[in-house]
């Protein structure tokens, strides 16, 4: 009777390790599969073409800025410190993907110091499917230009959170749009 206990007990100990063996794998699988993804957008050819203002008289009007508020651009400045990331980061904040109610190509400005690099990621709200403007470097006045289009990007209907990220000199700073993009049906 005792060695039928001991092996009962041993039994419900494998029985145990595997359930939460099991248990784990499905924990890491659900984790890999729900983590966001980054999708690079394509952009046209022509991404220097499309400033329609100059970039010293950007404002910056729709951001929420996340390390400190700029609101003009300096030309030409050269300073160690990284300007927070501000501009047009989506000239339509309501794309359609049918075209006929609001254009879906879009124009992306950010503005940050001469020659630091920066991103714009879009961030799915619903499900935080990531897609991204590959990173540019910032021109001498410290702007990045994109063209690019929402349909050939992949984006579908729902809300997206706009993010700049500038980086330089081992120095990090990004700013959200407060309007957020709005890909329509």
């Amino acid at each position: 009777m005792a060695l039928n206990m001991k092996r009962k007990h041993k039994l419900l100990i494998v029985f145990v390790a595997l359930f939460l063996l099991a248990g784990a794998a499905l924990f890491s699988i659900s984790q890999n599969n729900s983590k966001s993804k980054s999708v690079s957008i394509p952009t046209k050819e022509n991404d220097q073409k499309i400033a329609q203002t100059s970039p010293e008289k950007v404002k910056a009007e729709n951001y929420t800025d996340n390390n400190e508020k700029n609101s003009t651009a300096s030309s030409g400045n050269l300073n160690s410190t990284l300007v927070t990331p501000y501009g047009t980061f989506v000239s339509n904040h309501k794309p359609s993907l049918r075209n006929s109610v609001s254009p879906s190509s879009e124009e992306s400005v950010c503005i940050t110091t001469p020659g630091a690099s920066c991103t714009i990621i879009f961030t799915n709200v619903k499900d935080n499917t990531n897609k991204k403007l590959d990173a540019k470097l910032a021109d001498n006045k410290g702007t990045v230009y994109w063209s690019w289009d929402v349909k050939e990007a992949g984006f579908y209907a729902g809300t997206w959170k706009i993010q700049a990220i500038a980086t330089s000199n081992g120095q990090s700073k990004s700013s959200e749009d407060s309007l957020g993009l709005e890909v329509l049906p």
